[in-house]
């Protein structure tokens, strides 16, 4: 039944599309200059495809030792991609709020949430009120 569901072809398949997904996302960040960093993206992107290089290898009776390398090899891809995304050990949030622009505080028209009461109503000569 597990011979049915997964064999080397479909996992091939899906390395195909992760290559697709990389080759797009790589293409995304050099023509728009944003998307993840290269570095952390690409070594995420390896440590998947060395896991998946490994199951392949066990689906089609691979030798325990190709297995075993194609593990490490993730693994050494996910610490690469760890020691890309801790950097140098410093947070990327503020850890003192950013000041307040005084001006935008005092201004009436800064503030989109207040509400402000509706002008009255003109008088009409023809209501008694």
């Amino acid at each position: 039944m597990a011979d049915m569901i997964i064999n080397a072809a479909l996992i091939d398949w899906i390395l195909a599309l992760v290559a697709l997904e990389g080759a797009a996302i790589l293409g995304w960040r050099a023509l728009r200059g944003s998307g993840p960093q290269p570095l952390a993206f690409l070594s995420n992107l390896v440590a998947g495809v060395f896991l998946l290089i490994a199951l392949r290898g066990a689906v089609s009776g691979a030798s325990g030792a190709g297995i075993a390398a194609c593990m490490f090899a993730g693994f050494v891809a996910h610490f690469v991609d760890l020691a890309a995304r801790w950097g140098d050990g410093r947070s990327n949030v503020a850890i003192e709020p950013a000041q307040p622009n005084i001006r935008a505080t005092l201004s009436l028209r800064a503030s989109p949430s207040r509400i402000r009461p509706a002008p009255p109503a003109p008088k009409d000569e023809a209501t008694n009120g």
